[in-house]
């Protein structure tokens, strides 16, 4: 969500992006698809620790489900890790090496970008 700050020594405003209710849709989503029997493994994709109790909670009430964890880039968490069935880190060279292209043009003719500052500037030729 973007949201309006203002600087209280010089008052310039800029726009702030937050993440808002992630982990949470997250966490609800897990445990509705495990108790709705939609996976044997899933993968979170998150170094968020207040992740851990959606997965502690599909651990102990679905034996046997799996969990594992795959952190972003700098974004490892020591107590969510522990907590998955296993875990990982992704790298930066995984990302860049598995990223689509852009623009992404669907059967139905909708061209999807990515965001503005998402992908690397070229260089110059």
């Amino acid at each position: 969500m973007s949201k309006q700050v203002t600087c209280r020594t010089c008052n310039t405003q800029w726009t702030k992006n937050e993440e808002k209710r992630t982990d949470v849709n997250i966490a609800v989503r897990l445990l509705s698809d495990a108790y709705e029997d939609r996976f044997d493994m899933a993968m979170v994709i998150s170094g968020d620790s207040d992740l851990v109790p959606s997965v502690e909670a599909v651990r102990q009430r679905f034996r046997r489900k799996r969990v594992i964890v795959a952190s972003p880039p700098k974004r490892w968490s020591a107590d969510l890790a522990q907590s998955a069935h296993a875990a990982f880190q992704v790298s930066r060279a995984a990302i860049r090496s598995n990223r689509l292209p852009d623009p992404v043009i669907t059967p139905e003719g909708v061209v999807l970008r990515a965001p503005q500052g998402w992908l690397p500037t070229p260089n110059p030729a």
